[in-house]
C-alpha cells in the first residue's frame, strides 16, 4: 500500500500491521521504502499455521526529521535489519545512518551474524540502543524525558519474508530516575528462536502532561494487578488478564485529547481470548488500530487481531471543551494459538486519530 507524498527514502521510519477480522489470522509489514515520492508499505498476511492469507489489516508509519520535536506525546521507533558489517557494541540516537551497528552478541553465540540499527528516533535528544542478549532476543532500551513517568503503548512488527513473527516477552519496565524504558523483543522464524528484523514503535503522555493535541491517542493493556502477587518485581502485583465478563480499570492505560485527562479505560474478557477495549471521549474518527501480544514463553504462540471497533457520538459539551468533536471508542480484539484456538495474553491495544 501507499502513503502519497510521505516517501522517506532508505527504508527509514517504522511501520506496525494488525489483522482486522474474526479469523485466526496475522499481518506485518515486511519491509517498506520511498516509491517515486510515496511510503510504500508491503504487508504480509498469514494463518495460524504460517500459510499465506487474505485479510483487512491497520496500518500505522511513523517518522520524525532530525530536529522535529514530534506532537504533544512522547514517542521512540527504531528499525534493525540485517545483514551488518562487524562492530563493537554501540549506543545508537537517532537517527541513524544504516552504516551504524546497533547491537551487540552474547558471549554465549557469538557466531552469530549481528543486527544493524536502520534508523531510530526518541523524543528531545533521547536515544535508542538495542543490545542482543541471546539468539532471538534482543533488549531495547529508550531514553527520552518522560518516559520513566509514564506507561507507554509498545507497538512490534516483525520483518522479511516467511513465517516469522516478534513480539515482546514482558510488559515495559520504566525507569524514572533514568527516564528509560526497556523491554525485551523475542523472535522466532519457523517456530523456532531466530534473529528476525524488527520495528518497534513506542508513544505515550506521561503523568502530568499536556493531554490536549490534534492526535487522539489512546492505549492499554488488557490486564489488571493481581493483589499480593509480585513475582513480576514491579512492586505492584503481577499482571494478569481479568476474569471473564468483568468491566475492569486496564494497566498502562493513558489517552490524549480526552474529555477527561484522568478518565479511566477499560477491558473487559468477553470469553478467553476475546476482549473489548474502552477508550471514554477519545474518538477522532476513523483513524487505526494496533494490537500486540506480550509473548512471556518467546515461543510465538499467542497472535491477536482486531475483530473491528466503534466511535460513539460525542459526550455532551465534549465538542466545545475540546474544539474537536470526541466520543468512545470501543475496540473488539482476539488472541490465538498456532492451532487456531482462542488463547488468553496480555496485549498492548492502541486507537489513534488525527485531527488537521
Amino acid at each position: 500500500m501507499l502513503f502519497e507524498g510521505s516517501g522517506i527514502p532508505d527504508r527509514h521510519g517504522a511501520a506496525v500491521v494488525t489483522a482486522i477480522g474474526d479469523d485466526a489470522v496475522t499481518c506485518r509489514a515486511s519491509d517498506w521504502d520511498d516509491h517515486r515520492g510515496d511510503e510504500q508499505v508491503d504487508v504480509v498476511c498469514v494463518g495460524a499455521g504460517g500459510e499465506p492469507a487474505d485479510a483487512a489489516f491497520s496500518v500505522m508509519f511513523a517518522y520524525r526529521l532530525p530536529g522535529d520535536p514530534g506532537h504533544d506525546e512522547v514517542f521512540a521507533y527504531l528499525r534493525i535489519d540485517r545483514p551488518s558489517p562487524p562492530a563493537a557494541p554501540s549506543i545508537a540516537a537517532g537517527p541513524v545512518p544504516p552504516a551504524a551497528s546497533s547491537t551487540s552478541a552474547a558471549a554465549s553465540d557469538q557466531q552469530a551474524e549481528p543486527m544493524r540499527l536502520t534508523d531510530g528516533w526518541s523524543s528531545g535528544e533521547g536515544t535508542v540502543e538495542v543490545v542482543r542478549l541471546a539468539r532471538g532476543r534482543h533488549e531495547v532500551r529508550l531514553v527520552a524525558e518522560g518516559f520513566g513517568r509514564m506507561a507507554g503503548n509498545l507497538q512490534v512488527n516483525a520483518l522479511g519474508e516467511g513465517d516469522v513473527f516478534c513480539a515482546p516477552t514482558d510488559v515495559v519496565a520504566v525507569d524514572d530516575g533514568h527516564d528509560t524504558a526497556t523491554v525485551t523483543v523475542g523472535c522466532i522464524r519457523d517456530g523456532a528462536l531466530a534473529d528476525v528484523p524488527f520495528a518497534l514503535t513506542y508513544a505515550g503522555s506521561p503523568a502530568g502532561g499536556d493531554e490536549r493535541s490534534s492526535t487522539h491517542l489512546a492505549y492499554l493493556v488488557n490486564g489488571v494487578r493481581l493483589a499480593g502477587d509480585d513475582r513480576n518485581g514491579t512492586g505492584s502485583g503481577r499482571l494478569d488478564v481479568p476474569p471473564i465478563g468483568a468491566r475492569v480499570r486496564a494497566d498502562a492505560a493513558r489517552s490524549l485529547n480526552g474529555a477527561d485527562a484522568d478518565a479511566d479505560n477499560w477491558i473487559v474478557r468477553t470469553a478467553i481470548g476475546r476482549y473489548e477495549a474502552i477508550f471514554p471521549d477519545v474518538g477522532g474518527g476513523a483513524g487505526h488500530v494496533q494490537v500486540t501480544p506480550v509473548d512471556e514463553a518467546g515461543r510465538g504462540a499467542p497472535r491477536c487481531a482486531v475483530d473491528g471497533w466503534t466511535t460513539n457520538p460525542p459526550s455532551p459539551g465534549t465538542a466545545g471543551a475540546t474544539a474537536v468533536p470526541t466520543g468512545d471508542v470501543t475496540v473488539r480484539f482476539h488472541c490465538f494459538d498456532r492451532f487456531s484456538s482462542d488463547v488468553d495474553t496480555l496485549a498492548y491495544v492502541s486507537y489513534e486519530a488525527t485531527t488537521f
